[in-house]
């Protein structure tokens, strides 16, 4: 059986490109009531690929960028950059309910995967 894996927080203003484009300015911004578990289940995501170097905010330009921000994580289910934390954490970007779910379901607490 293959599972399958969803995507949060590739945006184009990132480098970006899975699957439709996705602009970082059109999404919706609401603090979760869980807001600091989010961020701590996706900083403590499994690394897939590695990526050195800052990679920039995109709602901040060159002002503020996430060093190995270009880095994917994930849990099994979900793949994300390493950068989604700084953006749920900074500006209150909204996580997708299903992978809220997830979260929640694992009481915030990312899987350990096989290597």
């Amino acid at each position: 059986m293959v599972a399958e894996v969803r995507y949060f927080a590739f945006y184009d203003e990132l480098g970006f490109r899975v699957g439709q484009a996705t602009r970082f300015r059109d999404l919706e911004c609401r603090r979760s009531p869980d807001k600091e578990s989010v961020v701590a289940y996706l900083r403590a995501g499994a690394p897939l690929v590695v990526v050195p170097g800052d990679l920039r905010d995109p709602a901040q330009g060159c002002a503020s960028g996430v060093w190995g921000g270009g880095s994917i994580l994930t849990d099994g289910g979900w793949a994300w950059p390493r950068i989604a934390a700084e953006l749920v954490d900074r500006h209150d970007l909204a996580v997708p309910a299903a992978f809220l779910a997830r979260m929640r379901g694992s009481f915030h607490a990312s899987p350990a995967l096989p290597r």
